[in-house]
């Protein structure tokens, strides 16, 4: 992402019909801003689907060595 944001100034600078491509450097920067939160909230859901069945599986050996 840093990329993009560095290229963004040099492309707006560029040409003539410069605002249109820095209306698409915007766009795909914030697509790939999307993307990366997507996968931080995926990679949150999985730790926690992980931690959760972790716990029922602690509960279940301490359930089994009190009984």
């Amino acid at each position: 992402m840093k990329i993009i944001e560095q290229t963004v100034p040099q492309i707006f600078n560029s040409d003539d019909n410069s605002e249109e491509k820095y209306v698409k450097a915007k766009i795909k920067q914030n697509y790939l801003k999307s993307k990366e939160k997507e996968k931080v909230a995926l990679r949150k859901l999985y730790l926690y689907i992980v931690y959760r069945i972790r716990c029922k599986l602690y509960d279940i050996k301490t359930l089994k060595k009190l009984y």
